[in-house]
């Protein structure tokens, strides 16, 4: 055990391309002549990553009204301008579960998108969209480094399911990085929006910039109390690997506006 537990270096971490499909996408969506429905025939193709987009676009609550049943309408619900991110991290999870990736990532990933969306709608500080591409974003670090070195990711699991502590914090102990690190050098590889970025590299900072006045705080860092918050929530309720690393989310709270009584009834959703 202790020689599967020496550290790692994070420049023996590879980061992968951007997925073809996603570069095909981006070039789809760079000629303003190319119709919606031949993007929506080109990503039909591909039947997992339908199938993922459909899914996360009905996420439960994510939307009021009916089902969303073609791939347009789910590409107009999530933005067209997310719809690369969207792609990217659609094709690393499912790349990863063919290689035997563990399910409670990618249900943790999706679970904290649907509760990203929810919290956004009632704070009104951040779109929904983009609380959904962020919060399914935020963890891609740990796909990487299952990729790359799962004898790793797998001791740093046991750790954390044996000692109930924070995924983050076993990484730094045995490795010297952590998830967030990798997922940053991602988001930059892949030329991610600097919103995703800040949220990938500060989910688990410790310190909460100007949380007693949502005004004086930026639009990412925003969007990265969303994510945290749901972080947080989906944790709680058992869906994914550690114990959140949140120590005042009251303070996230104050910081949403959002009332007590709200995370709560999301809370409840999300464990439903």
């Amino acid at each position: 055990m202790e020689k599967m537990l020496r550290k790692i270096s994070l420049d023996d971490i590879e980061i992968p391309n951007i997925p073809d499909i996603a570069v095909r996408v981006l070039a789809l969506l760079e000629d303003e002549y190319c119709p919606l429905k031949r993007l929506e025939e080109f990503i039909l193709e591909d039947q997992a990553l339908t199938a993922y987009i459909l899914r996360i676009a009905n996420a439960p609550f994510y939307k009021s009204g009916k089902s969303i049943n073609t791939l347009t309408d789910a590409i107009m619900t999530i933005g067209m301008h997310n719809i690369v991110a969207l792609v990217s991290v659609i094709s690393l999870i499912s790349q990863a579960a063919t290689e035997g990736q563990d399910t409670d990532l990618m249900r943790h990933a999706i679970a904290v998108s649907t509760a990203s969306a929810l919290l956004a709608r009632h704070a009104k500080v951040v779109t929904e969209d983009e609380a959904l591409i962020a919060g399914l974003l935020h963890d891609i670090g740990k796909l990487v480094l299952f990729a790359n070195a799962p004898s790793h990711y797998k001791a740093a699991k046991e750790k954390v399911k044996k000692e109930k502590r924070p995924f983050a914090e076993i990484e730094n102990e045995l490795f010297g990085f952590d998830h967030c690190d990798i997922g940053c050098m991602v988001a930059r590889k892949w030329r991610l929006p600097g919103l995703y970025e800040n949220t990938i590299r500060h989910h688990h900072d410790e310190e909460i910039k100007n949380f007693t006045d949502s005004q004086t705080i930026g639009y990412d860092d925003l969007l990265c109390s969303i994510v945290r918050l749901a972080d947080k929530v989906v944790l709680d309720a058992g869906a994914g690997s550690g114990k959140s690393t949140e120590k005042n989310p009251q303070a996230l709270l104050d910081l949403l506006k959002i009332g007590e009584s709200v995370y709560i009834e999301i809370a409840k959703k999300i464990g439903g």
